[in-house]
């Protein structure tokens, strides 16, 4: 067994769906602009530091909802 196999824990990469979904979100809340590229590049690393440092200690970006009925506003609001 090798110290990198023994050592080996935490997140290695995040698959193109889940980056593509963690981009759609900083773009959503203002931390990255442009299109999801699906890479997890330095871009998308500054971006999760800024949404962290802006939510001290908020592990998961916010939900967004769509209006449920004609009788909302038709705003999209977020859940907590």
């Amino acid at each position: 067994m090798t110290n990198a196999a023994v050592h080996s824990h935490g997140q290695h990469g995040i698959d193109e769906e889940r980056t593509v979904a963690i981009q759609s979100a900083l773009i959503r809340e203002h931390f990255l602009t442009g299109e999801p590229s699906g890479v997890w590049d330095q871009t998308s690393k500054d971006a999760m530091l800024r949404f962290q440092a802006a939510n001290a200690g908020r592990r998961r970006l916010p939900r967004i909802r769509a209006p449920s009925s004609s009788s909302d506003s038709g705003l999209i609001t977020k859940a907590c």
